[in-house]
């Protein structure tokens, strides 16, 4: 077996990848964390979460979305009278008004309930305008194949649609219509008014 281990040892490639990653992540139970990162250096997660930790406070909540957040929020010391929470940002917000609250949020879950901070910058069931290109231009972020328009008049629409239908086929084209703000049709008001109605009656 000795023999066989030398051998092999000769034929397989240093592959130290594993314990670079323990010695990146790795805390000691009992000491506050105390690694920074060189000044060209990548942030790294173990050091972000050493400054969250620094910034808790008593009248914080903390809460930590699935995944890497999840783990690290756990080893979090919270002072006294910080709570910890799984999730709902929004609605511990409006529950505890008396909490500021810290969201540890990974790119997963993120990008799966991203426009729930529409809802956070504006009063519940008001509507955000929303800066529908730029948004899709962020998603993108120069690395698809995307195409996008922001029309208010007719003759924008159609220089829009002309470029949509005659250019490359395999890209998104995404036109933002600027509409008037009180133009509806008939039937959709008619609607309204039908639901208004047998609301009022329950």
């Amino acid at each position: 077996m000795k023999d066989f281990l030398k051998a092999l040892a000769q034929r397989i490639k240093n592959n130290a990848t594993a314990y670079e990653n323990y010695k990146r992540i790795y805390v000691p139970e009992a000491l506050p964390n105390t690694n920074t990162c060189d000044s060209e250096e990548a942030l790294r997660i173990i050091v972000l979460f050493k400054h969250i930790q620094k910034m808790l406070l008593g009248n914080m909540a903390v809460i930590a979305e699935t995944g890497d957040s999840w783990f690290l929020c756990q080893k979090l010391r919270l002072p006294q009278g910080c709570r910890w929470s799984v999730g709902a940002t929004l609605g511990y917000a409006q529950a505890a008004l008396d909490k500021r609250v810290i969201a540890c949020i990974g790119d997963g879950s993120f990008q799966m309930a991203a426009q729930e901070v529409s809802t956070m910058i504006r009063p519940y069931n008001v509507i955000k305008n929303w800066d529908y290109t730029a948004l899709v231009d962020a998603i993108q972020n120069g690395e698809g194949k995307c195409w996008t328009a922001k029309v208010y008049y007719e003759k924008e629409l159609v220089v829009a649609i002309e470029t949509a239908m005659t250019d490359k086929k395999d890209s998104l084209y995404f036109i933002e219509v600027i509409v008037h703000r009180d133009d509806s049709n008939k039937e959709f008001l008619q609607l309204g008014f039908r639901l208004a109605a047998a609301n009022g009656r329950i």
